[in-house]
């Protein structure tokens, strides 16, 4: 079993989808890793039917990145097995969550918007945006100092004035309550 083709209709069970990425992930007959990444991810993006999901997505803001991604895979004439090498590769720049770089190093971390309401980030909370619980700001510490750490010599953390919501609003509350914390614990305490 193949990963469905473009012209695949999906049948109306609510599984189609589940199901189509998992053969597309795991399926009988392996896409060779020396084949062109491009065409992998236009078989992806058609047996997934990615560009549907992407145009039902409220925010549509992100409907351009698979586009944006073959068009490098093609430009620097990519193989699948580039795309899985991951942080293995030097001089490759790895984007990753903070929960996707658990367990790994790397010689240099950059950690942008580190802003409050973004990092501890604000929740989202029956159609408003509430400052988290204790629990919550715990977890969301523990997660910062995995980002963190993960460093093997640099940790270049990016603050600034502000940020722009999806909707255009400025956002200016400051930086990070986390930076704040560490420049007061690594600042040698004047005394008076």
């Amino acid at each position: 079993m193949a990963c469905p083709g473009p012209g695949a209709s999906p049948p109306p069970s609510r599984l189609h989808l589940p199901r189509a990425l998992q053969l597309c992930l795991d399926p009988e007959e392996l896409y060779p890793a020396d084949a062109p990444a491009p065409n992998w991810l236009e078989q992806l993006r058609a047996g997934l039917a990615l560009d549907e999901v992407a145009a039902e997505h409220p925010d549509q803001d992100d409907t351009s990145s698979l586009d944006t991604l073959a068009d490098l895979c093609r430009s620097k004439d990519l193989l699948l097995q580039d795309l899985a090498r991951g942080e293995e590769i030097i001089g490759k720049v790895l984007l990753a969550t903070y929960h996707a770089a658990k367990g790994r190093e790397f010689d240099t971390v950059i950690l942008p918007g580190l802003l409050k309401g973004i990092i501890p980030r604000d929740i989202p909370d029956r159609g408003k945006w509430r400052k988290p619980t204790g629990t919550e700001l715990a977890e969301q510490r523990r997660t910062f100092y995995i980002a963190l750490t993960r460093a093997e010599s640099t940790v270049t953390m990016i603050i600034g004035p502000g940020y722009r919501t999806n909707s255009g609003y400025w956002i200016s509350r400051g930086p990070s309550d986390f930076v704040i914390e560490m420049v007061r614990r690594l600042s040698p305490k004047e005394q008076a």
